[in-house]
């Protein structure tokens, strides 16, 4: 069991890495035994507004996180649980873990389950918002604080869009999307009604769908293999590029009757060169303004032969997310937020605009 919290340094700790450090993850563990419950088990079911509440009194913001690193730490080793604990039950734990696990002068004397409120942080620590010409940027703290509130905006179009259609219409692009957004997505999945997605790409490379560089793989890897989406749309890349892009616009055009699909949501990445989906800078195929797939044949990046959305599609959408991480896309977010940039993904802003989700590595200096 570790020492005693040190209560200034935690109560003033932005850093989650550093905050689990000084919490003691022994002392949870142990509170779970002596209650006869599986710690993993009390997790599960857990109401994870409780745990979002811990976040939120010491000044984070990155609940999620927090439950995926602690799940984490928690489960190395451990067998599956045998016990299952009613949701009463586990609201009930929570309170008795924070009793052992938290030291009392975090705890509330007239609300045994909640933790006392520190003044709200002059800033939020975890992202900084701006607008400039229909588009957001919002820099996360880390990839994984990225993953983590990334993952709870995509539950909360997913169910909006289910509350009003019956369904949720989505499309991922590849490269690192898929292994940056998964993981938060797999820690919200009991938030999440994955039966009423309809999955669809907005590229795929002419690979064949079992390898590295396949988007559908990528995805299969990270998603499709451990959450139970049914509809899921797949490009199919090993046919002609032209047929392959007609076969899916039809595909499109079973759940889109309107004259352009509507997705209810878009989530993109962006190349070190500006391109997004396979729409690459002074491409010919940004000017397309009727079809919705096409192929590309002449990619400036390996592989050559591509399928990909149009721009009036993407436009088209509802909400679009960019995700970028890592320094080599600052020079790039630096043009598009620009407000003169011709780079596609300054193209693409859908009804409502386009929120770009980005790392502190990818932001770089730059200010809006």
């Amino acid at each position: 069991m570790s020492g005693a919290l040190d209560m200034e340094e935690l109560m003033k700790t932005k850093d989650l890495t550093k905050f689990l450090s000084l919490l003691d993850l022994d002392a949870y563990v142990d509170a779970c035994k002596s209650k006869g419950y599986d710690d993993m088990d009390f997790l599960r079911l857990l109401n994870t507004k409780e745990i979002d509440e811990m976040c939120n009194h010491i000044g984070l913001k990155e609940g999620g996180t927090f439950r995926q690193k602690l799940h984490k730490a928690l489960s190395l080793g451990r067998p599956e649980p045998e016990t299952k604990l009613t949701p009463n039950q586990a609201q009930q734990l929570l309170s008795d873990i924070l009793k052992s696990a938290l030291p009392p002068a975090m705890m509330s004397p007239t609300m045994p389950t909640q933790l006392k409120r520190p003044a709200p942080p002059a800033e939020d620590p975890a992202a900084k918002k701006a607008k400039l010409s229909g588009r957001s940027l919002v820099v996360h703290e880390s990839p994984e604080a990225l993953s983590a509130n990334l993952a709870e905006a995509i539950a909360r179009a997913s169910s909006d869009a289910i509350n009003k259609t019956g369904r949720f219409t989505i499309a991922f692009s590849g490269g690192s999307l898929p292994s940056i957004i998964s993981p938060g997505l797999m820690m919200m999945s009991n938030k999440i009604d994955f039966s009423k997605w309809h999955l669809f790409f907005t590229d795929e490379r002419c690979v064949p769908l079992t390898s590295d560089e396949s988007n559908y793989n990528s995805l299969k890897g990270t998603l499709l293999d451990h959450v139970p989406i049914e509809n899921v749309y797949v490009m199919q890349p090993e046919v002609d590029p032209p047929i392959a892009a007609a076969v899916y616009e039809a595909e499109m055009k079973k759940i889109f009757v309107d004259n352009m699909p509507t997705f209810d949501l878009l989530l993109l990445g962006m190349g070190p060169d500006g391109h997004t989906c396979s729409l690459f800078p002074g491409h010919k195929l940004l000017s397309e303004d009727k079809l919705w797939a096409v192929p590309v044949l002449d990619s400036p990046k390996p592989p050559q032969k591509r399928i990909t959305l149009t721009l009036p599609v993407l436009n088209s959408a509802n909400q679009v997310l960019f995700v970028c991480t890592g320094a080599s896309k600052t020079e790039a977010l630096v043009d598009v937020f620009s407000g003169k940039s011709v780079l596609p993904a300054a193209m693409v802003k859908g009804v409502n605009g386009a929120i770009f989700h980005v790392d502190k590595a990818a932001a770089g200096a730059l200010t809006i």
